[in-house]
């Protein structure tokens, strides 16, 4: 919809003057070239995002840890969004952006897990923060190891009990 680039629009504008929509196999993979391995999250998001669309929907698991690349070099998918176009290029940009925002927090905070085991860690990342997005990084630390978060309303959607300093 709106929060989509508009190439997308005009892309879909110039479709529909030809009246071409064809069947599409959108991989999405990992395009850094600095990570060898991501945490994934943001299936949550991108499955309600595409919920009642006609689209078929395969991914790996959340907090599954994925190479980004296999040994040829080639990108690995982790998500993969089978149907029409004009069905998946709008939601283009929204979907990418809760899957890179999301595993991006998960991959650093499954670093800091790996650094600081057996040691736990807590997540106080959502200070300075954008508070609409308060939730979601919450639940990305925790999905990728934190112990505990300070969010209050990101640890009630996690179920556990937020977790602070005195200030």
């Amino acid at each position: 919809g709106k929060a989509s680039d508009v190439y997308f629009s005009i892309s879909l504008k110039g479709m529909e003057q030809s009246s071409e929509n064809p069947y599409v196999v959108a991989e999405i993979t990992s395009s850094s070239n600095e990570e060898d391995w991501i945490t994934f999250s943001g299936l949550k998001e991108v499955l309600a995002l595409l919920s009642g669309k006609n689209l078929t929907i395969s991914a790996i698991g959340e907090g599954e840890i994925i190479r980004t690349r296999d040994d040829a070099g080639i990108p690995i998918p982790f998500i993969t969004i089978e149907g029409k176009y004009s069905d998946i290029s709008v939601f283009e940009t929204a979907l990418l952006g809760l899957i890179c925002q999301s595993s991006g927090i998960s991959t650093s905070a499954s670093r800091i897990y790996m650094a600081s085991y057996p040691y736990p860690f807590f997540s106080f990342g959502i200070r300075r923060m954008h508070p609409a997005v308060s939730p979601m990084i919450d639940r990305a630390a925790y999905i990728g190891g934190a112990y505990g978060v300070s969010g209050i309303l990101g640890a009630e959607r996690l179920s556990i009990e937020p977790i602070g300093t005195m200030p």
